[in-house]
């Protein structure tokens, strides 16, 4: 997962898949703590999952000092998948985090299509209909021209939309 906090600004964090495969009930597929706008954290493109039911989805300290969308996020159905720390709130509901913090306008809640997350293989499968939710759901980003495998991004805008997290499809 990823683990920021007080991230010196600007820090991003574009394209990539973290997820949580822990069974224990602190564990996190991010957990974001920044106390003031100094140390602003953006946050694009990216997965966000977990495979079981305890721990949290998403931990974020206070959501107005990140800057999140085109993100994608998927856990099991129970647990506490959002958590605000300041002022606190918690919601198993994506539309309810997305209108709390006004964050992750154009971010989705779906099942990424990953070949085997259990056995750490997080390569969405093209041929899997879940997949959709990464193709093409992406921001351009004009310092992001790569997937992790070297696979060009699409870019300029006319050329397509880039994919979300890690790879390419």
């Amino acid at each position: 997962g990823l683990y920021a906090r007080y991230n010196r600004a600007p820090s991003a964090y574009y394209n990539n898949t973290f997820h949580s495969n822990s069974t224990g009930y602190t564990n996190y597929a991010a957990y974001i703590f920044n106390t003031s706008s100094s140390y602003n954290t953006k946050l694009y493109n990216n997965i966000f999952s977990k495979s079981e039911t305890r721990g949290t989805l998403i931990y974020n300290y206070r959501p107005a000092y990140a800057d999140m969308d085109y993100n994608l996020y998927h856990a099991p159905g129970t647990g506490t998948m959002f958590y605000q720390g300041s002022p606190y709130y918690t919601t198993n509901s994506f539309e309810a985090w997305k209108s709390k913090t006004n964050k992750d306008n154009n971010s989705l809640f779906h099942n990424p299509g990953y070949t085997d997350a259990a056995a750490k293989n997080l390569l969405p499968v093209a041929s899997n209909p879940d997949a959709w939710s990464v193709n093409g759901r992406g921001k351009h980003i004009a310092t992001d021209s790569m997937d992790v495998q070297g696979n060009p991004r699409a870019r300029p805008p006319q050329v397509g939309v880039p994919n979300l997290g890690a790879v390419e499809l």
